[in-house]
């Protein structure tokens, strides 16, 4: 009896052991999921929805053999994005050096025309000095208009000529200011649902902190988006997350900046104290939830969504990690406690901000 309630509890402890090391591995996963370097939105989005994928396999079925298979898959997602983030950071400084090319070019181009009118203006001083050697005042006037009208000539070729170069270098200088435009939207943008992505929020908060902004954070996630993915396919998951964004930054004014933070995650920047937030968010709340009808290559599906908020305060002197912490803890709250939508905004106030 003595050995077999021995060997239940060192099996007991071994079990416990096991859970707290799958938790460990769990909560690796998910510090990968938000904290990867996206260098494309898109790229980032794949990334963070594989990382997603492994973690929620491994906390459906704490096995060793799901355990194992994870291990394999993490390893094959990290090498295929390391791959594809080298491979777009290559194309970003091609594009680099094209432009840095284009401006060499401009360079040279501006030194040739300068020296080429200059040799020119040259020869035209050699011809007035030896204008002004001549004996009569005829031969002067003959030699002076022959000398204003090479001048004249010189003076309508430069113009010309100056008129098409900058006419080119505007062209360039346009399709250039293009790609660069479409380049700093890739890099701000999640490319689902249109909002501002997690690395706009971030530096718009870190700005707010360096100069002493008074700023609030309101961090949703969707309520169960695992099961309405595993019952209708990431397809309708995809279109729920667009529909939701989209509803979502319908409630919030043009200056407040509404991001997809990653998967079922998102955040408002609102540049005001809580207490003139709690009216407003109060209706949304009531308005992001609810029904969702949504068109499917099988035909129409109507998908009930909740979601769970946390909300803080910035106070002045916290960085950028303590704010942040802040709201993602009433998060972690409010889902613990399963409260309905309203509840869940009092129940998600950080303590700061009561």
């Amino acid at each position: 009896m003595i050995s077999l309630k021995k060997s239940l509890d060192e099996l007991e402890r071994l079990s416990g052991n096991f859970q707290a090391a799958v938790g460990c591995y769990l909560a690796a996963l998910e510090s990968l999921e938000r904290n990867a370097v996206a260098v494309t939105a898109e790229q980032g989005a794949l990334h963070a929805r594989a990382l997603r994928q492994i973690r929620q396999a491994v906390a459906a079925r704490r096995e060793v053999e799901v355990l194992e298979k994870s291990a394999q898959e993490l390893d094959a997602e990290l090498l295929r994005h390391s791959q594809l983030s080298g491979q777009a950071l290559k194309e970003r400084e091609n594009e680099v050096r094209e432009i840095l090319a284009m401006l060499a070019n401009a360079a040279k181009t501006v030194t040739e025309r300068t020296d080429k009118y200059s040799n020119r203006f040259r020869a035209l001083a050699t011809d007035l000095e030896a204008v002004a050697r001549r004996e009569t005042l005829s031969q002067i006037r003959q030699g002076l208009a022959e000398s204003v009208k090479r001048l004249n000539s010189c003076a309508e070729s430069m113009q010309r000529e100056q008129k098409e170069y900058i006419v080119r270098l505007e062209s360039e200088l346009e399709l250039f200011r293009r790609k660069l435009k479409e380049a700093e939207e890739l890099a701000s943008t999640d490319e689902l649902t249109g909002l501002a992505n997690r690395r706009t929020a971030e530096r718009l908060i870190r700005e707010c902190i360096q100069r002493q902004k008074c700023f609030s954070l309101i961090l949703f996630d969707l309520d169960d988006f695992k099961k309405i993915n595993d019952r209708y396919g990431h397809f309708v998951g995809d279109h729920l997350l667009e529909a939701f964004a989209a509803r979502l930054k319908h409630q919030f004014r043009p200056g407040d900046l509404v991001c997809r933070w990653g998967g079922d995650e998102f955040l408002v920047v609102i540049e005001c104290t809580l207490q003139n937030l709690r009216e407003r968010a109060l209706n949304v709340i009531e308005k992001v939830g609810g029904l969702y009808a949504l068109q499917t290559p099988e035909g129409p599906v109507n998908v009930s969504l909740s979601a769970s908020f946390g909300i803080a305060e910035y106070i002045p002197g916290e960085s950028y990690d303590d704010v942040f912490s802040r709201a993602d803890h009433a998060l972690y709250e409010t889902k613990r406690k399963r409260q309905p939508a309203l509840a869940s905004f009092r129940e998600g106030l950080s303590e700061a901000a009561r």
